[in-house]
């Protein structure tokens, strides 16, 4: 979710459109699958506060493996500290589904946003840092995880459009004697438009 700007009331409405992949090592080679999932999102700004929420789907696909979908709903609150900097609490549920099976993450993260504006405002450097200490994965024990985004924002008026890479790893107690790893990365294009109201 965006940093929200010191305004009174504001509500933001984006799509994004991001090219995944997925990674797992579960001690037996390396399962990859890639593929194009769509975000849409909404939020509201008041004060310093906004609460957000958006939702993700998509389809992945890897050469010799079954197509997995992918959906997950996120809700956020994050608080402006300062023009440059929001604290962030979050909360999702991620289901990776294919033919035969379908698992299902709970997490709760915290974390924060960093932007540095160039050329007069208009431009945007972004960095963000999520901490995930509360993990609850289908018939697995996760461990705390972090995840982390760059990017750049460009605002023209009331729009914002957002290239950022960012990366998950998430790792899990060893079963059997067997340790299990996961990576979901992509590279988004996001486009928001703001309005003020009240």
């Amino acid at each position: 979710m965006v940093c929200p700007r010191l305004e009174a009331q504001r509500l933001t409405a984006g799509i994004a459109f991001t090219a995944a992949q997925h990674r797992v090592d579960a001690g037996f080679g390396r399962e990859v699958t890639s593929g194009l999932l769509g975000t849409f999102d909404l939020s509201a700004a008041v004060g310093r506060f906004a609460l957000g929420v958006e939702a993700t789907g998509g389809t992945m696909t890897g050469a010799d493996l079954p197509d997995r979908r992918l959906g997950e709903i996120r809700g956020s609150v994050a608080f402006m500290v300062r023009p440059w900097l929001a604290l962030e609490a979050a909360a999702a549920t991620r289901t990776y589904t294919v033919p035969v099976a379908r698992q299902r993450w709970t997490a709760g993260s915290i974390g924060s946003e960093v932007k540095v504006a160039f050329a007069g405002g208009h431009i945007e450097g972004v960095g963000r840092l999520m901490f995930t200490p509360l993990v609850s994965v289908t018939d697995l024990d996760a461990r705390p995880s972090l995840s982390a985004a760059a990017g750049i924002d460009y605002r023209r008026g009331p729009a914002t459009v957002r290239l950022a890479y960012w990366l998950e790893r998430s790792s899990f107690v060893a079963q059997g004697g067997v340790s299990r790893r996961e990576q979901l990365s992509g590279l988004t294009l996001r486009f928001r438009v703001s309005r003020q109201v009240g």
